[in-house]
């Protein structure tokens, strides 16, 4: 969610060149550049268009004799995060990836971004979602309730015409232990 007041910082190590909002837009500020023969030119304050490269939105901050690529939601949480701890990411929130207002983004870690955050946003690739998945959720949690009546995991197995394995990792609660149901 985009908060209605826009707050322009300067983006660290680019202070009166360039500019980040709250909201995840980016700008250049007015300037006059001189070149080597002496020449010179002003160039306008304009909101940078981002580009997708990849995943996530990108823009190009440059000075004479530099240019760099950098993401939004690097340059939005370093402005208004502060530094980035070590060993921590920028995450995005429910806003998903190209949503970079201040409000939807965060420092976490690696394994925040690949699990619990996957799981919010409906990218994970538990269960079915999984394409080397041979179970679906009615098949684990009929197998859970049978082994819970004493049938053997092999038997119902049989039944069902699953592999003994994976329906015993499922039934035990290694794999599918994020779905509701009797485990054995």
């Amino acid at each position: 969610m985009q908060s209605s007041v826009e707050r322009w910082l300067p983006i660290f190590g680019w202070e009166g060149l360039y500019e980040v909002s709250s909201q995840g837009r980016v700008r250049s500020l007015d300037r006059v550049v001189t070149y080597k023969n002496g020449a010179t030119r002003a160039w306008p304050s304009r909101i940078l268009v981002p580009s997708l490269r990849g995943k996530y939105l990108r823009v190009q901050l440059s000075r004479p004799g530099n240019l760099v690529d950098r993401s939004v939601h690097d340059l939005v949480a370093g402005a208004f995060l502060g530094p980035r701890p070590e060993g921590l990411i920028v995450l995005h929130g429910k806003g998903g990836r190209h949503d970079n207002s201040v409000a939807n983004l965060s420092y976490g870690t690696h394994a925040k971004n690949n699990g619990e955050d996957r799981v919010r946003d409906g990218t994970d690739l538990r269960g079915e979602r999984n394409h080397r998945s041979t179970l679906t959720p009615e098949v684990v949690l009929y197998a859970r309730a049978e082994r819970a009546k004493g049938r053997s995991v092999r038997a119902i197995a049989r039944e069902l015409g699953r592999p003994y394995n994976s329906l015993w990792r499922a039934v035990a609660g290694h794999n599918w232990g994020w779905l509701s149901g009797p485990q054995g």
